[in-house]
């Protein structure tokens, strides 16, 4: 009697040590979709939470969020060719987006 108990609580303990392991792999997966991972060109990111997307056809992907008394933008530009020089590289930049 004494070792079915003791065969029984062991076969307890067993199922709630797997119940448990499966619900670590549901919360993993859950945190893990919560905090998707996105790419654009050479960029892997979490997309801010509360900001808006936008993407124009100059290539440029830009997030903004606004409030009363604040306003802030994040811009992605696509990976580029160096035309020599700073000032080249800018006024190529500059041409592209205006």
């Amino acid at each position: 009697m004494i070792q079915k108990a003791y065969s029984l609580t062991k076969k307890l303990m067993r199922f709630y040590k797997m119940r448990k392991i499966i619900l670590y792999c549901f919360f993993f997966i859950a945190v893990n979709e919560a905090n998707a991972q996105n790419t654009y060109d050479v960029y892997t990111y979490t997309e801010p939470a509360n900001f808006v997307k936008e993407a124009n056809m100059a290539g440029i992907v830009t997030y903004s969020h606004q409030t009363d008394s604040t306003y802030c933008v994040i811009a992605l530009y696509e990976n580029t060719i160096t035309k020599g020089s700073i000032q080249k590289d800018f006024d190529a930049a500059w041409k592209a987006t205006t």
